[in-house]
């Protein structure tokens, strides 16, 4: 081998060091590094530009995504990993094609700091600010589905050495879901029935006395039911989906008071199919004959 070749390639990027990485580390704290560029023959290499970090977990899991430039060869900072994991952290130049990575170490769960709701279809995306992946899956009204809350740090991976309560709020008026919720060792499964069609949104509100920021849920879709009973209105009335009362003098499936009529007069009278929980449905022109009490 000639000098010049052998020159040449000790003057190449062959790898990054980085110094040993302890654990455990916490998500969402600061972690110094220091990178060095080494040559083939393990020496300093003069490397002054800046590379690419990510982690064996991906990329989203680490801030910032880019570092540098390096002076001489070397990089010292801080970073930020939002991922509670055993990992490592890699160091990369696309343009020669380089990579290299730390130690694996162990980082932590922060402290407890909010609630993460999970809907049917969705499943918790940890070490995001958001949590949550995919599309909540449609329910029926009436019918009864399971979710899941998580207590979080703040990059939503959850702190499985803790219980707390959760109070379990939702945009339908007349859902029922449980009024004494826990949280056990960072997460909770719950049954749920929201009897409203449309759309809707569950919360999860910290008690009284804790700060844990509350969480809203995806939208979820609650589609009506199948046709099971006949809904009459009469003029000041109107419909009351998804209501849950039952007794007659309680006029379930509407509201309003009716309006005074005239003897003999003809009046109005609005003739819908219902769901079970009293949502209008579709339906096929059935005919309907309507009686009274009176005569």
């Amino acid at each position: 081998m000639s000098a010049a070749l052998g020159w040449l390639l000790i003057a190449q990027l062959n790898s990054f060091e980085f110094t040993p990485i302890s654990s455990p580390q916490y998500a969402g704290e600061s972690l110094a590094v220091t990178i060095i560029a080494r040559d083939p023959s393990g020496g300093v290499y003069n490397y002054n530009r800046p590379a690419f970090l990510s982690t064996s977990k991906g990329a989203t899991y680490i801030y910032p995504n880019v570092i540098g430039p390096f002076r001489n060869g070397v990089w010292q900072g801080k970073v930020m990993v939002t991922l509670a994991e055993s990992l490592r952290i890699l160091c990369t130049d696309d343009s020669l094609r380089v990579t290299s990575s730390s130690n694996q170490f162990t980082v932590s769960p922060g402290a407890p700091a909010r609630f993460v709701i999970i809907l049917p279809g969705q499943q918790l995306s940890a070490g995001t600010r958001e949590g949550k992946l995919g599309i909540p899956d449609n329910q029926t009204a009436g019918d009864s589905f399971i979710f899941r809350v998580y207590l979080t740090d703040a990059w939503c991976n959850p702190v499985y050495a803790h219980s707390d309560s959760v109070l379990l709020r939702a945009t339908d008026s007349f859902a029922l879901l449980p009024s004494n919720a826990l949280i056990s060792n960072g997460v909770g499964q719950f049954t749920g029935r929201l009897r409203q069609a449309g759309q809707h949104q569950l919360f999860a509100l910290p008690v009284s006395g804790r700060t844990f920021r509350s969480d809203s849920s995806s939208l979820i879709l609650i589609t009506p039911g199948i046709f099971a009973q006949l809904l009459v209105l009469l003029p000041g009335e109107e419909p009351l989906p998804g209501d849950t009362a039952s007794a007659g003098w309680q006029t379930p499936g509407k509201s309003g008071i009716p309006v005074p009529q005239y003897v003999r007069e003809p009046f109005s009278v609005k003739v819908l199919p219902c769901d079970r929980c009293w949502n209008r449905v579709s339906s096929p022109g059935l005919p309907v004959s309507l009686h009274s009490d009176f005569g």
